[in-house]
């Protein structure tokens, strides 16, 4: 049985928000250092994809989206791999900053 980010972190699905949230922030920056965290942000996206809850799935959205700014092809090659999972408001706040 797979359970989604909300389930397994019960009433306080914010959290998974707040969390993904702090690495939008962290990315937001391109040194070397920003653009490992860039990339352990698509790890935790990876697990967070299919959750259905807003809470979650909109700063995942977000915070793909600024690891984009720190590396592009990191995150048109995730997308690449992962849209058909992605829910429709998480691609396009990941797809914002694409040109």
């Amino acid at each position: 049985m797979e359970l989604t980010a909300s389930e397994l972190l019960g009433e306080t699905s914010w959290l998974a928000g707040f969390c993904v949230l702090d690495f939008k922030a962290r990315a937001k920056k391109t040194t070397e250092e920003d653009r490992r965290t860039a990339y352990e942000l698509f790890s935790i996206a990876e697990l967070l994809l299919g959750d259905p809850d807003p809470v979650v799935s909109k700063p995942v959205g977000i915070a793909l989206k600024y690891a984009g700014v720190a590396d592009e092809p990191a995150l048109r090659a995730f997308l690449a791999r992962h849209e058909h999972a992605m829910r429709r408001p998480t691609l396009r706040y990941a797809r914002e900053k694409l040109g």
